[in-house]
């Protein structure tokens, strides 16, 4: 997000773009395995059809936030908020333990 916000040529447009897709990508792999560690496996299907959903609902509000926003406030500070965002999601998943119990 933030190389996004001081790009000035094409290529760097490029480039964000493609370390976006990239941690996309990436992301996707965490987020299920993170996803069968914390739900029960009774409910496992449920959870990861939820969680692959709230990926392209996320993705239709932030793209028409996003344009308002850009619009709006010009493309710099959105894509500042946007990299702030992402750090706040980071600090509010740190608590999150799945504590195993052996039986």
């Amino acid at each position: 997000m933030l190389t996004l916000a001081i790009a000035i040529n094409l290529w760097h447009f490029w480039a964000a773009a493609s370390l976006l897709y990239v941690q996309s990508n990436v992301g996707t792999g965490i987020g299920s395995a993170l996803i069968t560690d914390l739900v029960p496996t009774e409910l496992l299907g449920r959870g990861l059809s939820i969680y692959n959903s709230t990926g392209w609902i996320g993705g239709i509000i932030g793209f028409a936030v996003s344009g308002l926003a850009i619009s709006n406030f010009g493309m710099s500070p959105t894509f500042d908020v946007g990299a702030i965002i992402v750090l706040l999601a980071i600090f509010i998943l740190i608590p999150i333990r799945h504590h195993h119990s052996i039986a």
